[in-house]
């Protein structure tokens, strides 16, 4: 996989788990192209914003679910997912809105959620394959990660400049260009002939006329009488 990947996770739910899946993708991937928290969002920006414009830039998101994932709660008892601005929420909900790969990671025991129980933005993620992580299996586990993400780049569709991209342009038939270069052809051939016609017919009447004035002086010349010579 070519591109970047994000780790969504809850610090309280599955942190221990996030930092050995984040060691194993940044030393397959490059740590460069592995994203695991947000906390440096500059001051006076929407922080829903950043984090909206951080997961489009990734190729996939890989959302770490733990036994406390779905029920845990804020100071007031109030469930996390259900709050609008809840980081979690808003990672996942930005990644399945913009069709990025997300793939949800089971870890510690985990059940998937079921739709019902998530708010109206996250209930697609229900319905993604997920991957199950344990520490007794981890290396083979993490490895069915990494091997589900190097399949990303077979699965991308082709840009859409690619598609989009205007095709050579096509040469003119044959027969059509044939029907303008043959009369073309053929009336220089004429136009030639006609020329060299008339040029020979020319260089002809004038060595007629040559003829016939040499003959003409000829025969006057017979009709005149013979002229005699003075006697020394």
């Amino acid at each position: 996989m070519r591109g970047d990947v994000f780790i969504c996770y809850r610090r309280e739910d599955s942190a221990g788990f996030a930092g050995r899946i984040y060691d194993r993708l940044k030393a397959s991937l490059g740590r460069e192209s592995v994203f695991i928290d947000v906390d440096n969002i500059p001051a006076g920006r929407d922080f829903v914003e950043v984090l909206t414009e951080r997961v489009a830039r990734c190729d996939a998101l890989v959302a770490l679910i733990g036994r406390n994932w779905l029920t845990s709660s804020d100071g007031d008892n109030r469930r996390r997912l259900d709050d609008p601005d809840d980081f979690v929420r808003i990672e996942i909900e930005a990644a399945l809105a913009r069709n990025v790969k997300v793939i949800p990671v089971l870890v510690d025991g985990a059940s998937m959620p079921q739709a019902d129980d998530l708010p109206e933005g996250l209930k697609k993620l229900a319905r993604r394959q997920g991957i199950e992580i344990s520490h007794n299996r981890f290396d083979s586990d993490a490895e069915r990660l990494t091997d589900a993400l190097a399949q990303i780049d077979g699965e991308k569709p082709a840009p859409a400049a690619a598609a989009a991209a205007p095709s050579a342009p096509q040469p003119k038939p044959a027969a059509s260009v044939a029907r303008w270069v043959i009369p073309a052809a053929a009336l220089a051939i004429v136009a030639g002939g006609a020329g060299s016609f008339y040029e020979q017919r020319g260089a002809h009447e004038e060595q007629s006329r040559q003829e016939e004035k040499a003959k003409t002086t000829s025969d006057v010349l017979k009709t005149l009488p013979p002229r005699k010579l003075p006697s020394l």
